[in-house]
């Protein structure tokens, strides 16, 4: 009966780890977007937003 119960115990736990990682989520995605709007703008060239782009990335993975 225990063993059933268990994964419930943490759930508080990851109900706030994926709260987290949703502000870390949505503000990456923002950036991303802005690095878009940079390049549409031709603010900054294609070659630039792939230098900034592996960073966003690999924070979206973390």
């Amino acid at each position: 009966m225990a063993t059933l119960a268990k994964p419930y115990f943490l759930f508080p736990k990851y109900i706030k780890v994926f709260s987290e990682k949703k502000g870390q989520w949505q503000s990456l995605t923002i950036k991303t977007e802005e690095l878009w709007h940079q390049v549409d703008r031709e603010v900054i060239s294609e070659d630039e937003a792939w230098e900034s782009y592996p960073d966003i990335r690999k924070r979206m993975a973390t």
